[in-house]
């Protein structure tokens, strides 16, 4: 398989239509859904923090803190859609993007069915529909990897700092960075990337904030302490649900490594999909979403193995993949636009007839980037118009009901104490069960019939 170097006309119009086919999944509706508790957690709310301190004092390096920072600059408040905007805009381009990028290992057939893989991932469209720093490490690594392969060393030691300062999953990006460039000026770049990031890291480091921080969190993580089973077949395919995205996925991905285990970047492709792997599948208890690094990889072996396939029977392979395609692409327009979707993966619902189930609280799960609406402008509203109100408990996620509203003090009962107002919402965030609360002693005040319900307690 010959390898086309450089960007030819027909390229362009290539990129154009990922760049408008990846927009079609992330950007309509933005801003339907309630923060999730991470995005939250990336907004600088309190404002007698000063901003160093802010930043430091949090688990991850700076960049999405600072984009959620500057859309709340740039729009003046902190509603949903713009937000998130800034997050939505780079995780569209991110597919064109990863299409140059698949360019440096493959022809432009099978980097056009990696890149069409890569936008239709739910990985991919969920990350681009929140406010967090997913996209932002794979856009700078991704754009320091294709400034590598153009020998720009300094540029791309530059955005790989910036991907660094963005999360660490970026290291993983150091593997194909070997293959694409000489030793020289791997070594350059990870200097030039170092240097960077240690704007940031070399203070949180020396003044603590890195061990109070985060080496309590990721050894947590790594051991799974305090979480539910982890299962990231379950994961993936709360993602991707009806499996025909997963399916093909890999057997075309299998079939890439079986016929190209011999040349080099089958190997280089192999090694890191198996580096993430092994990484968060055995070392790592409680992976989360961070699986999504070895489908990368994969998504670059589907388009080997494809191409594989299209060598011998064109007109076949084209009809086949056309198939596949629309039918992901109503599956995953069905799953994360809210005007289309049904309550997946809340509520039990169907897909043009087809039963498909809600999440179950078995396993940990992180959800994000689905749409979940639940009133709870609404419900914040209506607490304003309230006095005297002291506490409250949920059966939602304790963060964002604190944001909505306006951080009145979350109490969970116990040892016989009961919250002064108790917040029930259909099919909540949490699917973990939470202390339950005897609704014997509480008068129903307001309800949106099968969204929310307020109770208060009886005096």
């Amino acid at each position: 398989m010959t390898i086309e170097r450089g960007l030819r006309k027909t390229d362009l119009y290539v990129i154009l239509f990922l760049l408008i086919a990846s927009a079609l999944f992330r950007l309509p509706q933005l801003g339907y859904s309630h923060f999730y508790g991470d995005e939250i957690k990336t907004l600088y709310l309190r404002k007698d923090v000063s901003a160093p301190n802010f930043l430091m004092n949090q688990r991850k390096g700076p960049m999405q803190f600072l984009t959620s920072w500057f859309a709340e600059k740039v729009s003046g408040g902190y509603k949903e859609s713009h937000i998130r905007l800034p997050y939505g805009v780079i995780g569209s381009l991110l597919t064109p993007i990863f299409y140059c990028f698949s360019l440096v290992f493959l022809n432009r057939r099978s980097a056009f069915v990696a890149s069409l893989y890569f936008m239709l991932s739910g990985f991919s469209i969920a990350f681009s529909r929140t406010a967090q720093y997913q996209v932002l490490y794979l856009f700078f690594g991704l754009v320091g990897l294709i400034l590598a392969s153009k020998r720009l060393w300094l540029f791309s030691g530059v955005s790989f700092g910036l991907a660094l300062l963005s999360h660490y999953d970026v290291l993983l990006l150091l593997i194909p960075l070997i293959f694409i460039t000489d030793k020289i000026s791997f070594i350059k770049i990870c200097l030039t990337a170092t240097v960077v990031s240690l704007l940031f890291y070399l203070p949180n480091i020396l003044l603590g904030y890195f061990g109070t921080n985060t080496v309590g969190y990721l050894t947590k993580r790594v051991a799974g302490s305090g979480y539910l089973p982890n299962n990231s077949l379950y994961t993936l395919a709360v993602y991707n649900p009806l499996w025909i995205y997963l399916t093909s996925l890999f057997a075309f991905a299998t079939l890439g490594c079986i016929n190209f285990y011999n040349d080099k970047r089958g190997k280089i492709l192999m090694l890191w999909f198996l580096v993430p792997f092994f990484l968060f599948q055995f070392l790592t208890m409680n992976p989360g979403t961070h699986i999504h690094n070895y489908l990368i990889p994969a998504f670059l072996l589907a388009g080997l193995g494809f191409d594989v396939l299209a060598t011998k029977n064109k007109p076949f392979m084209y009809i086949l993949g056309s198939v596949i395609f629309a039918i992901v692409c109503t599956v995953q327009a069905w799953v994360y636009i809210p005007m289309i979707n049904t309550g997946y993966p809340w509520r039990d619902t169907k897909f043009i007839g087809i039963p498909v189930t809600r999440v179950s609280g078995n396993y940990h799960l992180y959800l994000y980037g689905f749409p979940y609406y639940r009133s709870w402008d609404k419900i914040g509203k209506y607490f304003d118009s309230l006095s005297g109100v002291r506490n409250f408990y949920t059966n939602d996620n304790q963060t964002v009901a604190e944001y909505y509203l306006g951080y009145t003090p979350y109490i969970a009962p116990g040892n016989g104490f009961r919250p002064q107002y108790y917040l029930y919402v259909d099919n909540s965030q949490e699917l973990k069960l939470k202390t339950e609360v005897d609704k014997n002693f509480y008068n129903e005040l307001k309800s949106e019939p099968f969204v929310y319900s307020i109770f208060k307690m009886v005096n």
